[in-house]
């Protein structure tokens, strides 16, 4: 019963993992205690039997109990311990993630049980225990367990630990320093805890921010980049084939999407998702229902570069689990697929100009960015119609503008940007459609960037292959009930005049950076150590020592693991900061000192998106050390000019000066984190494991 009860408490312990109570979880532990008092002495292999048939039947209640079916539970024991480690806290409340806590527990349940019910394991049973509320603490980082849940499981652990269950007095008097479990107790605990903290840490994570060719980093983490590296590649890459299976269209459509960009900060397009694993149906339904505008086909994947699935329009589903965000505009392989892998998809046929007609563009507040372009947006788009308004605006680019890939000051930069609309009305298909998207936004309207894949009319008979030369973006802009249509701002020839306007001025130097704030001094709390004695007499002391031994060693077998876990974490972290600052290369040595850095900040509560730039990570990293703005920005510029423009430090002492101003900076950025937290929260920033789960630790790396 008290293996049983403890269950129940880990149970509640685990809603934690999904930031709410699931009273589903408690029918996981309870069967397989009841199953428990059923085999009693009986043979082991019975014993194995009814546990395990106990725990099947206590995971199927769970996830029944929870919206799910019996198929979940096989695909949690397959996928719900992935999931749980990859996706982002609180974990999804879909039935193959409930499954898999469920196992958890029922398993870890019937262990204990089985273990209390013989007389031989005393200690033995508070391993799977311990073992469960070990690996749900650490699933539920960054929220920790309530107080009084750990109190009262340790109450619980500690009646299991003093209860003999043997029948003879003169056993139940003898030390249970004398338990022959505790070494192998001892082992395991230490071995289990060590190697999940090992499986959060060294697992690697792609890095946005690296100087990896762009043709290898998957679209979603830089996706202009990406579109660009694809189209220059030189020899060409065949990347896809895609072939009809709904037998209705007789040509294929010519784009193909596989992301969506909607967020501009001036600098770059970066998508402002979130992905979450998900099963294969990815919407309730097209934009009708009726089945004919369905667009059925099969991807076969030539090369292992991409891991995106494209999209002609809304997509409906797959026959494979994927991830994706919310607005299904970016869908995923979980794992990247080697050459040869076929996925089945279904997709709302593409919608065409015609559309349009009649129906209302989605509005949308003007933003800073497009406020500075709206001007020129209405002397573009005329008094017509909103449709009228598009039309001449893309017809006016298209036809008027000048196409040049190699024009001067062609980055996407705003005041790139800006020159090319207002001046010189001269660049590259990528400000061609960055520039229509920023002048519609500013007339009210909802616009975005779509990447994908652009064919021409002659190659969209089935099967057909899709090449790196085929990589494309275009604008889209949002109709009500209609959805998201394409318009095409860009010339479809390039110019070669040979006179072109001048390259833009260079940009003005950035400001001397100024010496750091020197953190002030932080006082070292005495710790004082408490001795106790030991007295110890004979008679009427018997009893209070022997008490003593038995609450002292139950204690030390309870604390051990958590000892042996936080030791772990520090030591971990300990090795992955000395590691980044063992470089030779000062560029290195700097980013390493930025990745520590946004280490910090995310276990101070900071979550950063793996499309984030330094800047913008300083940006929101400014409220956890709110004494140290300045010092943010300059250590972030730094990292950020080693990465990008490490070229322009000609001499080895310029950068190894760099490197001690870095260092100096990013001290005084952890002690402006740390000014203002309470001891406690100072000890749970130090021994949290945002900053080694794969969910939530820094996307940033060397």
């Amino acid at each position: 019963m008290l293996v049983g009860t403890t269950g129940i408490v880990l149970a509640v312990v685990a809603g934690d993992v999904f930031d709410r109570f699931l009273w589903q979880l408690m029918l996981a532990p309870l069967l397989p205690t009841a199953a428990a008092l059923l085999h009693g002495e009986r043979r082991w292999w019975s014993v194995a039997a009814i546990s395990a048939t106990a725990v099947s039947i206590g995971v199927i209640s769970t996830v029944l109990a929870a919206g799910g079916s019996v198929g979940d539970v096989g695909r949690g024991a397959i996928r719900g311990p992935r999931l749980l480690l990859t996706t982002e806290w609180p974990s999804p409340t879909e039935p193959s993630v409930i499954a898999a806590i469920a196992l958890l527990l029922a398993v870890l349940t019937a262990l204990a049980a089985a273990l209390a019910a013989d007389r031989r394991f005393h200690l033995a049973p508070l391993t799977p225990l311990i073992v469960c509320l070990t690996c749900l603490t650490a699933l539920s980082a960054p929220s920790q367990p309530d107080a009084w849940l750990l109190a009262l499981a340790g109450f619980m652990a500690l009646l299991l630990a003093l209860t003999r269950q043997d029948r003879n007095a003169d056993t139940r008097n003898r030390s249970q320093l004398t338990d022959r479990t505790l070494p192998l107790t001892t082992i395991v605990l230490t071995g289990v805890v060590i190697a999940a903290s090992a499986t959060l840490a060294w697992a690697d994570r792609a890095d946005p921010r690296s100087t990896q060719d762009a043709v290898l980093s998957a679209a979603l983490l830089d996706p202009i980049e990406a579109v660009v590296a694809l189209r220059n590649a030189d020899p060409p890459i065949a990347l896809m084939r895609i072939t009809d299976r709904s037998g209705n269209p007789s040509r294929l459509p010519g784009r193909w999407r596989v992301a969506a960009l909607d967020s501009y900060d001036g600098q770059r397009w970066v998508p402002t998702l979130t992905l979450h694993p998900i099963g294969r149906t990815l919407a309730a339904g097209s934009t009708t229902n009726d089945a004919t505008t369905r667009l059925r086909y099969e991807v076969e994947y030539l090369t292992d570069e991409l891991d995106t699935i494209p999209f002609p329009g809304q997509p409906v589903s797959v026959d494979t689990d994927v991830e994706t965000d919310r607005g299904r505009v970016v869908v995923r392989l979980p794992e990247r697929p080697q050459a040869g892998t076929r996925v089945q998809a279904i997709s709302a046929a593409a919608l065409g100009a015609g559309a349009a007609r009649g129906a209302s563009v989605v509005t949308r507040q003007v933003d800073e960015i497009g406020g500075g372009f709206s001007e020129r947006a209405g002397s573009l788009a005329g008094d017509g119609t909103v449709i009228e308004q598009l039309r001449l605006i893309e017809q006016t680019m298209r036809t008027e503008w000048q196409l040049d890939s190699l024009a001067p000051g062609g980055g996407q930069q705003l005041a790139l940007l800006e020159r090319f609309v207002v001046e010189t009305r001269r660049g590259t298909r990528e400000q061609f459609v960055t520039a229509f998207v920023e002048l519609v936004r500013s007339l009210g309207f909802d616009a975005r960037v779509a990447t994908g894949f652009l064919l021409p009319d002659d190659q969209l008979l089935s099967p057909l292959t899709i090449a790196s030369t085929h990589a494309a973006i275009w604008p889209e802009v949002q109709f009500e009930g209609v959805g998201w249509l394409p318009f095409d701002p860009t010339p479809e020839t390039e110019s070669f005049d040979i006179e072109q306007p001048p390259p833009p001025p260079e940009a003005q130097s950035p400001a001397a950076a100024q010496p750091p704030i020197v953190p002030p001094a932080e006082a070292v709390d005495d710790i004082e150590e408490a001795a106790v004695d030991d007295q110890i007499g004979n008679g009427r002391w018997r009893s209070v020592r022997t008490w003593l031994i038995r609450i002292g060693a139950a204690s030390g077998i309870g604390v051990l693991p958590f000892v042996a876990l936080f030791g772990s974490v520090l030591a971990l972290k300990r090795r992955r900061r000395r590691s980044r600052l063992q470089a030779d290369d000062p560029f290195t040595l700097v980013r390493g000192v930025w990745a520590n850095t946004t280490d910090a900040l995310v276990d101070a509560g900071l979550s950063i998106a793996p499309a984030w730039t330094d800047n913008r990570i300083a940006e929101h990293a400014a409220a956890l050390a709110p004494a140290a703005p300045h010092e943010m920005r300059r250590l972030a510029s730094m990292s950020t000019s080693v990465t990008f423009g490490a070229t322009t430090i000609d001499t080895d002492t310029t950068a190894w000066r760099l490197v001690d101003d870095a260092m100096s900076t990013s001290d005084a950025v952890l002690a402006a984190i740390r000014l203002p937290l309470t001891r406690w929260q100072r000890i749970r920033w130090l021994f949290s494991l945002r900053s080694l789960r794969r969910s939530t630790r820094s996307p940033v790396v060397v």
